[in-house]
């Protein structure tokens, strides 16, 4: 039995990734950390450690190496987005454990919106306009502000005048600037998987809740969806998963966003036979990644609300 470790398990993705691999059938000693420890995903893990947050860089390091060690962790994977890019910098404190994380050139482009506009427009694939300073815009209104290296639906501004653009540009770290495009009716989410060999995608057009995050998808799926999943694999070199934000105008898919880790829609796709989860730990294993055939043409999912309570009597 192969041990893995699992950081945020608090989170609505960590959660999703536990439960996609458990259903999955491998056999795994899943071991979770979080900051906080009542949390969704406790009764999911075989055992359960309280961390520091990712802030303190030295601290959590030392924790994860410490946890690794211990207990001989054959696969560790980070979640979020700023763990995941502080795993990246660190790369050689892991060893021999296989890391779950994309490679550095995957990270160095999705991680940044305004890097990822670039390369995308280059390689022939559809975004919107994006601009790094009110001064640059030539567009019209409405226009999105957002952090260059933000994640999720934090942070992001509808702008409508010139002087909303500047506040909200004000307001921001780092902040980039995109063209409106579409309406919230045409928002999709693609989701591609590939080992180098085999490119498997699904996509799902999404309404989005609770926190940002999809409230109802409906399965999609259309040759302009199949020839981008490709074109993405090829021009990341892609050995794992992307998550794809995008939005459909006048019959185009435009990209605003990628996302270089697992997504919170892992549990919509793998109850239809997309486990990306699952073949990112059989590509780290040396193992072949079946090509995806979608068993329903037509689909339809709703996230729901669930309940836990801890009680006085567990031992936290």
């Amino acid at each position: 039995m192969k041990t893995i470790l699992i950081s945020a398990i608090g989170g609505d993705i960590g959660y999703a990734v536990i439960k996609a691999l458990r259903e999955s059938g491998r056999e795994l000693y899943f071991i979770g950390f979080d900051i906080t420890k009542y949390n969704a995903s406790y009764d999911l893990v075989d055992e359960f450690y309280l961390s520091p947050q990712y802030k303190e860089e030295e601290k959590w390091l030392d924790f994860v190496t410490e946890l690794l060690s211990k207990h001989h962790v054959d696969y560790f994977w980070p979640i979020t987005e700023p763990e995941i890019t502080l795993v990246d910098k660190n790369r050689n404190k892991f060893h021999p454990t296989s890391v779950i994380i994309n490679e550095p050139n995957v990270l160095h482009i999705a991680l940044d919106k305004s890097r990822t506009a670039s390369f995308l427009k280059a390689g022939g694939v559809h975004v919107p306009e994006t601009w790094d300073r009110p001064e640059s815009v030539r567009g019209n209104y409405p226009l999105i502000v957002k952090e260059a290296f933000g994640c999720g639906s934090h942070s992001i501004r509808l702008v409508h005048t010139k002087s909303e653009l500047e506040q909200a540009f004000g307001d921001m770290q780092n902040p980039v600037i995109q063209e409106y495009i579409g309406d919230a009716s045409q928002e999709y989410t693609l989701t591609v998987f590939s080992d180098q060999k085999v490119v498997n995608y699904i996509a799902f057009r999404r309404t989005l809740g609770f926190g940002g995050m999809s409230r109802y998808v409906e399965l999609a799926d259309d040759k302009e969806i199949r020839g981008l999943a490709h074109t993405l694999a090829g021009l990341f070199s892609l050995k794992g998963s992307v998550n794809v934000q995008m939005r459909k105008q006048n019959g185009k898919y435009y990209v605003f966003e990628i996302n270089p880790r697992i997504s919170s829609t892992m549990g919509f796709r793998a109850k239809l036979g997309f486990n990306d989860a699952a073949w990112w730990l059989d590509q780290a294993s040396g193992k072949p990644v079946e090509p995806f055939i979608c068993p329903v043409k037509a689909a339809f999912g709703v996230r729901t609300v669930e309940e836990k309570i801890f009680t006085a009597e567990e031992n936290l």
